[in-house]
């Protein structure tokens, strides 16, 4: 994910014989510039805004060697600080800076598109901590993050379901709950869900007419042992499979998950 980017760390160039030509002629040490030479490193950087003994400080915008803005808000001792960073023309980050040139603190980043990808806390470059994340198919995800990833506590939205899962993530849903678009709703572990047959793991499925199933699961489908209890009371425990009892059951049995097929 957001590994530390490196930026760059502002030097005042004093002009020599080989940087004759460049638009920046010599040292200013406070005032107002444009289009001022603060770079002559592998990547030529201008700036045009406020400086302070020798370096930006106040507000500013760096432009690289094409013209194209690449900062765009407040510099403190010749770096960035806080503002908006555009990479390849395009609108990329919006948030702080460390002193030591890390993405810090609260912060946006946008995708190509220029919609907001990731939301929340940075710190030294990496999303970490409370934040959300938007999928480009419309999903979302909401909760704690480490180095980038959804880990810990937090929700994910599914947009084409309409399907929500709440609960302990790492990399993806673990365990939980999760509520379906008919009311219905899953407790348990995500392996319960998707493996736990002959395991002796049991999920909890709560159908929206009221019935409830606890057992195993196998493909989101009831499929193990487990008992069906109808909203009237009565009771039917036996072996499942592929969501049927393999004993005759008194009443109707409700499917999981149909909502998301």
């Amino acid at each position: 994910m957001i590994k530390q980017l490196t930026v760059f760390l502002f030097a005042v160039i004093i002009a020599h014989g080989s940087n004759a030509q460049d638009k920046s002629q010599a040292k200013i040490n406070t005032g107002q510039v444009e289009h001022y030479l603060i770079t002559d490193g592998r990547y030529k950087i201008y700036y045009t805004g406020a400086m302070s003994k020798g370096k930006p400080e106040g507000k500013g915008k760096a432009y690289d060697i094409n013209e194209n803005l690449v900062f765009e808000g407040d510099f403190v001792n010749g770096n960035y600080s806080k503002g908006v960073a555009y990479r390849n023309g395009k609108l990329w980050r919006e948030g702080s800076y460390s002193p030591d040139g890390y993405f810090t603190g609260y912060g946006k980043v946008y995708d190509e598109n220029g919609r907001v990808f990731l939301e929340g806390n940075f710190a030294k470059g990496e999303f970490q901590g409370a934040g959300k994340k938007y999928y480009p198919n419309g999903d979302t995800y909401e909760g704690e993050f480490r180095e980038g990833i959804p880990n810990g506590q937090g929700s994910y939205y599914n947009a084409t379901t309409k399907s929500k899962s709440v609960g302990w993530f790492y990399h993806i849903f673990r365990s939980g709950q999760i509520y379906l678009n008919d009311g219905s709703r899953y407790a348990g572990d995500l392996k319960t869900l998707l493996e736990s047959t002959d395991t002796g793991n049991m999920g909890n499925y709560y159908f929206a007419n009221g019935d409830t199933y606890k057992g195993e699961f196998r493909n989101r489908q009831m499929n193990g042992q487990g008992t069906y209890t109808w909203k009237n009371g009565a009771k039917h425990f036996g072996i499942f499979h592929a969501n049927q009892s393999q004993e005759a059951s008194p009443y109707p049995l409700q499917i999981p998950f149909r909502s998301d097929n």
